[in-house]
């Protein structure tokens, strides 16, 4: 579970993300399937993006190549 302090709507309070660290699709294991997926969110696959939840894994407040990094670690158990 990733949990971290963030102001996500910028009101000057902290906002928290709680998730569970990177399962893309939701199917309770961190495999490649995730990663997979992530890297067609990200390059704007047609229909990827509205078949899965947005996945921001490091609760930056964006979804970007960052995550597809953090993901390959957690895969790799780096």
């Amino acid at each position: 579970v990733c949990t971290k302090h963030m102001d996500s709507n910028n009101d000057g309070e902290w906002d928290y993300c709680t998730r569970v660290l990177a399962d893309v699709n939701n199917d309770g294991k961190v495999d490649i399937r995730d990663l997979v997926i992530l890297k067609k969110i990200l390059a704007n696959v047609e229909g990827a993006k509205t078949e899965y939840t947005v996945q921001d894994i490091n609760c930056d407040g964006n979804e970007n190549s960052d995550d597809l990094t953090m993901l390959t670690t957690v895969i790799l158990n780096l």
